[in-house]
């Protein structure tokens, strides 16, 4: 598992997530779970992942193909869901009925209707994500969602959401088992660029994040119990009770 950040920023859409270690792979190689997904000039996809990785894999590398054709984002969300819905299928068949859990978000823009941010699940249809302006995913997302609520304005910039992605994650990896690795983000920004962040810069944030974190380390020690408390309270409700 991992976790993975979008954030709908008034110039963009910010993915963010942490980078991982393939299982049978002992050159220790970090992968980075943000990828582009089609490079056209007039659509620009992104995508971040969480979840199987062998599954999210393969649906990256076909999204280049699939959408080469599409005109509108209708027709991009229409290609990714039967994209991943057909290698749902295949990857049923190959590992004998086991399901696999994944999600994934993918930030969308072209010059006519602009950007569009989805939310894909384990085999589902993606939903538009319109009501929110960050959505987190993966095995650290409730604490991750907790960060950003207290952190993150509802007019923030894709260079405010770059410096809270890299909070959010390395405070994720630091107390979330399951997830470690740096910090990869990508803007996919109004003039349509979707934008590696280099390594200097991700490392100048992360500076910058040591030295806040410095700052309010008490108040956000209480926030990561509170985040514990709830997910607790969670399962308290998830799990039946016993009738008389």
């Amino acid at each position: 598992m991992t976790i993975g950040i979008a954030f709908r920023c008034n110039d963009g859409i910010v993915l963010a997530g942490d980078r991982f270690r393939k299982k049978g792979d002992s050159s220790g190689t970090l992968v980075t779970k943000v990828r582009i997904i089609t490079p056209r000039k007039d659509l620009i996809g992104a995508m971040v992942a969480a979840g199987a990785s062998r599954y999210i894999d393969a649906v990256r590398d076909r999204f280049d193909r699939a959408l080469r054709a599409v005109e509108t984002l209708e027709e991009a969300q229409d290609v990714i869901d039967r994209t991943c819905q057909d290698i749902y299928r295949e990857y049923m068949k190959s590992d004998e009925g086991k399901e696999p859990h994944f999600s994934f978000l993918i930030a969308l823009w072209n010059s006519k209707e602009g950007f569009r941010l989805l939310l894909g699940e384990s085999g589902a249809p993606t939903s538009i994500i319109e009501d929110e302006n960050y959505k987190a995913i993966g095995k650290g997302a409730s604490l991750a969602n907790c960060l950003v609520n207290t952190f993150y304005s509802l007019e923030g910039t894709c260079e405010d959401a770059a410096f809270i992605s890299v909070m959010a994650v390395k405070l994720v990896n630091e107390f979330v088992d399951g997830c470690d690795g740096g910090t990869n983000i990508i803007a996919v920004m109004e003039k349509g660029i979707a934008r590696p962040r280099s390594a200097s810069r991700r490392q100048e944030l992360e500076d910058c994040f040591l030295e806040f974190f410095a700052s309010v380390k008490t108040d956000l020690q209480e926030l990561i119990k509170n985040s514990q408390k709830h997910e607790e309270s969670l399962l308290i409700r998830r799990t039946p009770r016993c009738s008389r």
